[in-house]
């Protein structure tokens, strides 16, 4: 029999029955990349493929009847480029007890940078580089510290019930046709391992939230805007994603308060209003301070950091840490957000 797209294939592993959706991949391929154990193909197509459980260096037999399997890895699309990367940090974080959401990021910074911060601080559970490799950092089944402080459906602390994945580059610039590719491919089979339906794949944007400040009165969403294209329809199309989120649960519920409402349009609006409201984004003046955008209207909540510099119409610079009167800061100061790489997430 030939086996079509989305059956589902079982890995058996020590005690652990894992699922796995391999879509448009063959099997073997999906479960080496996956890491969890080793693989060695020992007889013919119609034969016998042993998995190896690394950890207690125990074969088990798992019989594949169709050589339509071996088919989809000579015909099928090229094969996820990933590899280990683990954090220092990997070893100490404790293992997650749940897995209900994707979390999509950009880095705001180059590539290579981002990668060596995410690394060194475990932020991630997986990273996505400008030609589409993708590196392990954190173990999927970790708690990995990307989300920060965050809310969905009156959930806090998203870190404890989902993955995040970090895409090298910015929230209002499109990703290459290498990361779509290999997004698209490591979103669908977590998805297929975690049941995650596509309107639970989210942005950090999405679930970040800010604490009250001079210019918000109470909790609010627009802290982030990390990950604000992968809320696009024309992005995530291309994701092989077909739904999402119609509404932000917590305003609606009054949890919270919505302090961008441009944000919003582009979080949950139709295809149209999200391309209209993501102009303000992409604006040659996105970063200068004017009557209609204030400092936490382009740093958030990292507006006080000293990674963020002003630079006033008279060409005096200040760090955000050393601005005391938000007040005075004069229309026409152009703010420059973390050059090298983003902050690390709170």
């Amino acid at each position: 029999m030939a086996y079509r797209r989305g059956t589902v294939f079982y890995l058996l592993s020590g005690r652990e029955r894992t699922p796995v959706f391999p879509k448009s991949r063959c099997v073997e391929k999906v479960l080496a990349r996956e890491g969890d154990i080793g693989l060695n193909v020992v007889d013919s197509p119609t034969g016998t493929i042993v998995f190896m459980n690394v950890t207690g260096f125990r074969i088990l037999p798992f019989t594949i009847v169709s050589a339509a399997v071996w088919l989809t890895c000579v015909l099928g699309a090229q094969a996820l480029n990933i590899v280990n990367h683990f954090s220092p940090l990997n070893g100490q974080r404790p293992r997650r007890q749940r897995t209900d959401y994707l979390i999509l990021h950009t880095t705001e910074g180059p590539g290579k940078g981002s990668l060596a911060k995410v690394r060194r601080l475990g932020e991630c559970h997986y990273f996505v580089d400008e030609i589409g490799k993708v590196f392990r950092i954190i173990d999927r089944h970790k708690v990995a510290l990307h989300a920060g402080r965050s809310m969905w459906n009156g959930r806090t602390n998203i870190d404890d019930s989902a993955i995040g994945i970090e895409v090298a580059g910015y929230h209002n610039r499109n990703i290459t046709a290498a990361q779509y590719a290999a997004v698209k491919d490591l979103v669908a089979e977590l998805q297929g391992i975690y049941k995650i339906t596509d309107a639970r794949v989210l942005t950090h944007s999405m679930v970040a939230y800010g604490a009250p400040n001079q210019w918000h009165k109470h909790a609010h969403r627009g802290r982030k805007r990390c990950g604000m294209l992968f809320a696009k329809w024309s992005v995530r199309v291309k994701l092989g994603l077909t739904s999402q989120q119609k509404h932000d649960p917590d305003i609606k519920a009054g949890r919270l308060v919505n302090a961008d409402p441009y944000l919003a349009k582009v979080l949950y609006g139709s295809a149209q209003e999200q391309e209209r409201a993501a102009q303000r984004y992409a604006a040659s003046d996105a970063n200068i301070i004017s009557p209609s955008r204030s400092a936490w209207d382009i740093a958030r909540d990292k507006y006080k950091s000293p990674e963020v510099t002003y630079v006033f119409p008279s060409g005096k610079r200040l760090q955000g840490n050393a601005i005391k009167d938000w007040k005075t800061i004069p229309p026409g100061t152009r703010v420059i957000l973390f050059p090298q790489h983003k902050p690390t997430k709170s």
